[in-house]
Formats: structure tokens, sequence, C-alpha cells
């Protein structure tokens, strides 16, 4: 560090800026438990003040300088990506209801481009605090809910089933690894606060998803710890082993679990996973090139051209969706979109490699509990997952990172 910079008075940080920090870091988690959908709009609204933050500091120009100098084959494969996902809709059966999910999609994947770009050029100094207030919040919120059958929910009118607060503790799950990555020195302390309460909030709520990726994310960071490649290749090596026989899934388990399993899981509806994950599975080979199109897989029920399936399958077919995103990535997109999908774990692996050690780890135990969750879960296209998602990864790709960032 130069003494000119050294000798350089403190800059003020602006307003909206911090407000962006603000909103995503304190508000998201708590907005969440309330309801379980407002990630999008949230998200949005911190990106906005990101962007407001920006042209504060007078450096509006700097977002089209930073994506003209770090354009990479990445962001050339989104595009494609993108592209392909939107064409979809055209041979989708309801046409409508694909654009409009589109939509959401793209509404949702937005937040995520817009607070990558800003927060590298103006980043919320105080972002790691806020998160770990929001979470340690959230997760109070949650655990005195359900401590309580639910009476701060029928206190406040809003819908009481403990299942609705699946959505928030795997929100506060995947906030916690860029919680990690913000907090600086002592401030340390209240991040393993902050986990504390998120941990026993998941194994609290009914989130047998949630469950699966605090332990496959904690299992990666410690593997990360002392085998920071073997960690990486594991992880992406199981997420492109489960997208290659998403189609095939459901059989598979189906033969390798007893039916006393399925016993002792009864809670987690296991049993009606798999049968749906057969189902779905049927139905990727009507259309096994390209797919049903996009979020076709909400109304396959009503696509005269699963009639092909056997009728025993063909019933959960509307379950709405496939419970399982790699295999709903081979029903709306067929084998191009799960190619694509596979190239894009590929370059993710890769830029995790890079990775400066500590930042390395948590993006790896962040990795591990994404794609956890993404294999026994909700729709792949969700929008509250996606905005979330798409923030987090935003917040690493963003951030100055540095051997002592976090």
């Amino acid at each position: 560090m130069s003494a000119a910079t050294l000798s350089a008075p403190a800059r003020r940080e602006p307003v909206l800026t911090s407000l962006s920090g603000l909103l995503f870091g304190l508000v998201l988690p708590i907005a969440m438990v309330a309801a379980n959908r407002s990630a999008v709009l949230v998200a949005g609204l911190a990106a906005l003040c990101a962007v407001g933050g920006v042209v504060q500091a007078g450096r509006l120009r700097e977002i089209q300088a930073f994506f003209l100098k770090n354009w990479s084959h990445g962001a050339t494969l989104a595009l494609v990506a993108f592209g392909y996902v939107w064409s979809s809709a055209l041979w989708a059966h309801h046409f409508t209801a694909s654009l409009f999910s589109l939509g959401e999609f793209t509404l949702a994947a937005l937040p995520g481009v817009v607070l990558l770009a800003a927060w590298r050029v103006e980043a919320p100094e105080r972002l790691g605090l806020f998160l770990a207030a929001g979470l340690i919040a959230a997760a109070l919120i949650t655990i005195v809910d359900l401590a309580t059958d639910m009476a701060i929910r029928v206190r406040l009118g809003v819908r009481p089933q403990n299942y609705v607060l699946n959505r928030s503790v795997m929100t506060q799950l995947v906030l916690l690894w860029p919680m990690a990555l913000c907090l600086k020195g002592r401030a340390r302390w209240l991040g393993g606060l902050a986990a504390l309460c998120v941990a026993i909030a998941v194994f609290r709520a009914e989130s047998t998803s949630a469950v699966l990726g605090l332990i496959a994310g904690a299992g990666a960071l410690l593997l990360a710890r002392f085998a920071p490649k073997l960690a990486i290749i594991s992880v992406f090596s199981a997420a492109c082993v489960l997208l290659m026989v998403a189609p095939w899934v459901g059989d598979l388990v189906h033969s390798a679990l007893p039916s006393s399993f399925h016993q002792k899981m009864a809670q987690s509806h296991s049993d009606d996973r798999v049968r749906i994950w057969q189902s779905y599975g049927a139905a990727v080979a009507v259309r096994p090139i390209f797919g049903a199109g996009f979020n076709a897989s909400a109304r396959l029920a009503e696509d005269p051209e699963v009639e092909t399936v056997p009728v025993s399958l063909r019933t959960l077919l509307g379950a709405g969706h496939p419970h399982n995103a790699y295999l709903q990535i081979w029903v709306d997109l067929g084998a191009f979109g799960a190619l694509l999908a596979l190239i894009a774990l590929f370059f993710t692996a890769i830029a995790v490699m890079r990775l400066p050690a500590a930042p390395r780890m948590l993006a790896t135990g962040l990795a591990a509990s994404v794609l956890a969750i993404a294999g026994v879960s909700h729709g792949a296209w969700q929008g509250w997952w996606i905005a979330v998602v798409g923030a987090v990864m935003a917040v690493f790709m963003a951030k100055e990172i540095s051997d002592d960032s976090i």
C-alpha cells in the first residue's frame, strides 16, 4: 500500500450502496420468513440501490468497463444457454405458460447480474454484518415459530403450516456462505453465532432438503480445508453424475432403497418423490433431444404427447415439477440443455479452483449445498431460488478476493 493511500482521507460510502447491502443482508432473510416468495422483490430493490450507489459515486461508466474487461467464454456460454432457454418456449405445449415462466425466470436472474457489476465497482462495506444480523433474526423467528406451533404466524394472520418455512431455511443456509466471505476480524464470532442459529433452524424445520444441503456443505467445507482440489472435483463430479443419470434416477433409487427406508422417511415423502422421478424420467423419452419446452414440466400431464408414458406413471406428471433440478433440465430442455448444464458445471469448477484458499473453501461449500438441494427439492426455475442463488454468486464474483478477505 502506498504512502499516498495511507494518508488519503477515508472515502464515505454512498448511502444507496449501504442501503443495497442492508436490503440484501438484513431484509432478505427476514422477508423470506414472512413471505417465502419475496426474494425476487428484495433482491431487485437491492440491485436498483446498488446501481444508484454507483451513480452517486460518479462511477457508472466503470460498470460498462467491467463487463468489457471481464467478458469470458463463460459469459458467452451463458448467453447461448439463455437464448436456447427462451427458444424452447416455441415448442412448449402451453406456449403462454412457458413464456410467463420465462419472464419470471429472467426477472429473478437479473438482480444477480446487476449486483455483480455494481458491487464490483462500489461494494457495501458492512454486508457481512448485515447478513449476520439478518440471519440471526430470521433463524430465531423460525425457531420460535416452530417451537410455539406457529404462534407468530397465527398472530399475524399468515399461513401457519410448518412447510411454508422450508424456503426460508434454505435461503438462510445459502446466505451463510457470502456472510462468511464478507465478515472480517473480530466480527467473525457473529458469523459463528449466525451459523449456529441457522443450523438449529434447519434441523427444526420440516425441510429434509435443507438438512441435506447443510450436511453436504459442511462436509465439502471440511474436505476443502485439507484437500481443496479433491473437494472441488468430488462436488462437481457428483453433480455431473447426477445430471447424466437424471432420467433414470427414479428407477435406480427405487432398486437401491428398501421399503423400510421409505417407512422411516415417511415425513419427507421419499417414496412419493421416487415415484415422481420415475414418472418424469419416463417422460424424458418422449422428447429426449430438445425437451418439452421451458417449465413444461409444470403442466406436463396436459400434454397429449405424454400419452406414450405408462398409465401407472402418468398421474404423477401432474405433480408440478420433478422435485429434481437435474431431471427437470432433461424434461424441459432435453439432452442439449443437459449438455449446456454440464459445460456450465465445468466452467464453474474451474473458476472455483482458481480462487485463493479461504474463498475457495467457502465457494466449495456453497456449491455443495446448492447442488445437493437442487437434486431433491423444489422446481428448478422458481423465482425465489434463482434470485437467492444468483445474488449469492454475485457476492462471490464481485468481491475483491484475497487470502485475508475472510
